[in-house]
């Protein structure tokens, strides 16, 4: 399959309506290159998943057109899944095979013999740290464990285009680091990973560029470092404060969208994006002490793209009068 003449994956305002009321997405065009992780970001609801399933051939556009490898989403859908791979939030496995059977059963299903799937499997499952678990059956798999295996499984197709559904759900923070890895560790081999989360840190972490979606539409789309370096004067003052109740921040007016967080009995944590926090600090601190608020401490930390998402959602959100 050539690389050279085409985007991996490519879509012009591609939308899905599941009904008159229920908007998947709607109207999204862009074009994602071979060679990069690409994260589709935004909260539970975005459309990523849906995205996700449509470029994938899983469900039906409602309109337009998208393209996967130089070939037509409508026309070549049987075409698009033999260069697919695809590991989803669910795990359709038979559970009473081992991780080793599991696997051997798929890479037969790939045309490798049984000396290369074993060899390729041993060697995927000591890069997952999963060597101790070859004879161990699905069912007794931690998720975390369970997540990498899907990974392993996606890895010995070879597929020039992987697709990954929240692929660090329910790993411990090591586990997290390996599949992080092992996505950037595709793309360097010149695949296209498009990575779908909505964990922030993560995709700053693993991704080269980002989709930022919100209610089913593209909010932005650019590389990791020109968000961080277009928005590079956004910092986030945190105040940690003491009240009995939700603080009651909506009439502090400047400060719009704060991010507000429960971190244990009667003690609260606001963030706010700004553009200076120098000078922010004094004044949300004069406007805690008039709500009547305690404050136990002030931090400040520097741009991040969890800082410039939550600034881009505020954007969207006043536009649209919310």
């Amino acid at each position: 399959m050539a690389t050279d003449f085409h985007p991996a994956v490519s879509c012009r305002d591609l939308t899905k309506r599941y009904n008159a009321e229920v908007l998947g997405i709607e109207d999204l065009s862009f074009d994602i290159p071979y060679g990069k992780v690409t994260g589709l970001l935004g909260p539970n609801g975005a459309g990523k998943s849906t995205t996700v399933n449509v470029l994938t051939t899983a469900i039906r556009p409602t309109s337009g057109e998208f393209w996967i490898a130089g070939l037509h989403g409508k026309r070549d859908r049987l075409k698009i899944r033999n260069v697919l791979g695809i590991v989803s939030q669910d795990f359709a496995v038979d559970w009473a095979l081992t991780v080793r059977q599991h696997l051997n059963v798929f890479a037969s299903l790939y045309g490798k013999s049984a000396d290369q799937a074993n060899s390729e499997i041993d060697m995927w499952l000591n890069a997952f740290d999963l060597s101790g678990k070859a004879d161990t059956k699905i069912l007794q798999l931690s998720g975390g464990q369970g997540r990498r295996v899907q990974l392993i499984r996606c890895l010995l197709a070879d597929p020039p285009i992987v697709f990954v559904d929240e692929p660090t759900l329910g790993l411990d923070p090591k586990g997290v680091q390996v599949v992080l890895n092992s996505l950037r560790q595709m793309a360097s081999r010149g695949k296209c990973v498009v990575m779908a989360s909505n964990a922030v840190e993560e995709v700053e972490a693993a991704c080269d560029d980002v989709i930022f979606l919100r209610r089913g539409r593209l909010l932005d789309y650019d590389s990791v470092q020109h968000f961080l370096d277009r928005y590079g004067g956004l910092e986030v003052v945190t105040l940690t404060v003491v009240s009995d109740t939700v603080p009651d921040v909506m009439w502090w007016g400047t400060y719009l969208d704060p991010e507000i967080e429960e971190i244990g009995p009667r003690m609260w944590q606001i963030s706010f994006s700004v553009d200076d926090a120098r000078g922010a600090v004094p004044s949300l601190v004069d406007l805690a002490f008039r709500s009547g608020l305690t404050i136990s401490d002030v931090s400040v930390k520097s741009k991040t793209l969890k800082n410039i998402y939550l600034n881009l959602s505020s954007i969207e959100r006043s536009e649209n009068g919310e």
